[in-house]
């Protein structure tokens, strides 16, 4: 039987993480011929974003495989993923996440479990000569819990701003609670592109020794360790630590547990595939506390051995039988046509790439280069105070503007460009015939809910709403993953879904210049609603209302009201900018309401820097990650206030407001078309 023509690609050539899937994904495809691109008749990419790099007619015929890397969540959000769905035969996810991640979109994978060198990362003894050697040439402490990093956290733009999805602010404000503890700990950072990490890790006093040379330039080609050099650091340390807010992989969760090392991770990418439960956590603050059991009692210790057996599934040879069972039934697949794509790139030479129009696309949406259009936004406009989709159709309206767009509102003509429907906010009369009149006008249809879980009711107000989805839209924007994801549980499919989180105008809710510290006085609580509905979470405000201690708290209810307080102060709906005056008065934010698919008052008090206690529903987990904690039930929440008081700089120092920029250059990247 003749063999598969293989065209592998995907490397960055920087021996990273990229020309490791390379290296990996060839070793397992011993029963595949390794060709080149003309005499193939398969492409297999471990990352998407190479295919730009391969011209489009040289495409055409081919069956084409492509290994997911990042979080499939952050793909989605790209519109140039998006492309590459029309692209791409097959995909294969390295993980049950990320397969199931892929699925809540309709997208079709493969499990192939990520890969990594099993030849360079193996356990050796303490004893061995060649880590005494490193001990001795970088004068690391032996008398210490070693704690080790060895991935790179800064952005390579600019070699300063922290690589937020990598979480280095995350790592040092964990590795920092930790110190404050107990100090008998000693910090290990090797790879490039380490500026961030080392800059703080030295404003906090906390002891480290950092594996290669520094230097202020990209120290990408000088610092990058080969995996020799690198196995030998996981067997000399005692701990590795993954912070990460989002991942495809990462590696390190496959190498520290090949050479017998301890590790702790965030719940992202691999972990739940390879670690034991107990060196998975939901929040920093649990990363601490099991950290600081290793130290003294050797918490971590019985995790070694179930590590290691897991990751033989990651093996060459478990792989080899996965891929095997892809390239099977790889003529199930439709050859690639250029047809996909729009004809005006289906013109170009053989000798044109995709990564031309690719980085067209990026200079063409840069901020401060972005063309001109006229947007109509289709929205029934309220006068603040009001609820919280009015409050970001608002600030969405300014920074259009603020963008150099022209902007109208619940008007379209021959010059516009796109119109953004708010969910069904809006005169529906308009909108007759808009298809059939504005052929080449792009309709967007952002959608909260879905209605019924948010009021308990109006279950009709949904199918009405995806009916004009269905009818007329060209992409859907959800709030968050929960709000997609529960709408499509419900039966609905909209039409080309992408997330986009809320944001909120930074100009008027931002943090105080300066807080005072919560000791020997009360500490303030705070909730928002301009909703009375019940659902809000006025139950849970009542039980509060009866059960804190006031001799410790003091509250403020700003908003609509369905209840009438005792202890808690109503304050009646304000101004945005008299609210977020308020909120900066505050030190912690709760949140009760049900089902929320991304409250706007919660995304204003992240902005005005309070941690928040929610429950843990709706949308309230994504959008407050790291700055607060979720409860189930009422009862919880005094135990949890007092947590996030004993932490209270740990939990303000790791919220991540959403800037508003951001989310509306998302919006103008979709005006331009996928």
């Amino acid at each position: 039987m003749n063999k598969r023509k293989c065209f592998l690609t995907g490397r960055d050539f920087i021996n990273w993480a990229l020309d490791d899937d390379v290296q990996n994904a060839k070793e397992a495809l011993n029963f595949v011929k390794f060709a080149e691109l003309k005499e193939c008749d398969v492409v297999h990419s471990v990352w998407w974003k190479a295919l730009f790099n391969i011209p489009m007619c040289e495409l055409n015929g081919k069956r084409i495989i492509c290994q997911i890397t990042n979080d499939p969540y952050q793909n989605m959000l790209l519109p140039d993923f998006r492309r590459m769905l029309k692209l791409v035969n097959c995909w294969i996810a390295p993980s049950k996440q990320a397969f199931n991640r892929l699925a809540e979109f309709g997208i079709l994978s493969t499990v192939v479990p990520a890969g990594y060198d099993s030849g360079n990362f193996y356990h050796l003894p303490k004893n061995d000569r060649r880590i005494k050697d490193i001990f001795n040439k970088w004068n690391i402490p032996t008398n210490k819990y070693l704690i080790g990093s060895f991935q790179r956290d800064t952005e390579g733009r600019d070699l300063v701003s922290p690589k937020l999805l990598k979480g280095p602010d995350i790592l040092a404000e964990i590795l920092n609670k930790v110190y404050e503890t107990n100090e008998n700990i000693h910090v290990v950072l090797a790879g490039p592109r380490r500026f961030w990490i080392r800059k703080k890790l030295n404003e906090c006093g906390i002891p480290f020794t950092f594996i290669g040379k520094a230097i202020d330039e990209d120290d990408i080609s000088l610092n990058t360790l080969p995996h020799s050099k690198i196995n030998l650091l996981y067997n000399l340390i005692n701990l590795y630590i993954v912070s990460s807010r989002s991942e495809g992989g990462p590696k390190s969760l496959l190498e520290a547990s090949a050479t017998k090392c301890k590790i702790i991770s965030s719940n992202v990418g691999l972990s739940e595939d390879v670690l034991d439960k107990r060196c998975i956590y939901n929040h920093p603050l649990e990363a601490v506390g099991s950290i600081l059991k290793d130290i003294t009692s050797g918490y971590l210790n019985d995790t070694i051995d179930h590590n290691f057996k897991k990751i033989q599934k990651h093996s060459s040879f478990n792989r080899r039988a996965k891929y095997k069972e892809v390239y099977d039934r790889i003529d199930q697949y439709k050859p690639f046509n250029d047809s996909a794509f729009n004809s005006k790139e289906t013109k170009q030479s053989s000798s044109s790439k995709i990564i031309v129009f690719f980085k067209k696309m990026n200079k063409k949406l840069r901020f401060n280069k972005r063309r001109k259009n006229k947007i109509g936004l289709f929205h029934t406009f309220h006068k603040p105070p009001w609820g919280g989709g009015n409050q970001f159709m608002i600030a969405l309206r300014k920074y259009l503007i603020r963008f150099g767009n022209k902007v109208t509102e619940n008007k379209v003509d021959n010059n516009t460009r796109a119109i953004i429907l708010n969910s069904i906010h809006f005169d529906l009369e308009k909108l007759k015939n808009i298809k059939t009149k504005y052929k080449n006008i792009r309709v967007i249809h952002r959608i909260d809910g879905p209605i019924q879980l948010i009021r308990g009711k109006d279950a009709e107000l949904d199918k009405k709403c995806f009916e004009i989805n269905l009818r007329i839209a060209d992409v859907t924007i959800f709030q968050s993953f929960w709000c997609c994801k529960k709408s499509k549980e419900l039966g609905f499919n909209p039409v080309n879904p992408y997330i986009i989180l809320n944001s909120v105008d930074q100009e008027i809710f931002y943090p105080p210049k300066k807080h005072y510290s919560l000791k020997n006085r009360k500490v303030k609580l705070v909730s928002s609603s301009w909703s009375d509905n019940t659902r809000k979470g006025f139950r849970c405000y009542k039980w509060l209302d009866e059960n804190l201690d006031w001799g410790k708290f003091e509250y403020t209810f700003v908003g609509r009201a369905s209840i009438k307080f005792d202890n808690i102060k109503y304050i009646s709906p304000q101004s945005s900018k008299r609210l977020a005056e308020i909120l900066r008065e505050q030190d912690i934010f709760i949140m009760a309401s049900q089902n929320d698919p991304c409250s706007n008052a919660v995304l204003e008090a992240l902005s005005c820097g309070l941690p928040v206690v929610y429950l843990n529903q709706g949308g309230h987990p994504e959008i407050v990650q790291n700055g607060g904690l979720g409860f189930k039930t009422h009862e919880e929440i005094p135990i949890i206030l007092d947590k996030i008081i004993d932490n209270y700089d740990f939990f303000r120092n790791l919220i991540q407001a959403i800037p508003i920029k951001e989310t509306v250059k998302k919006y103008l990247a979709i005006i331009e078309g996928d």
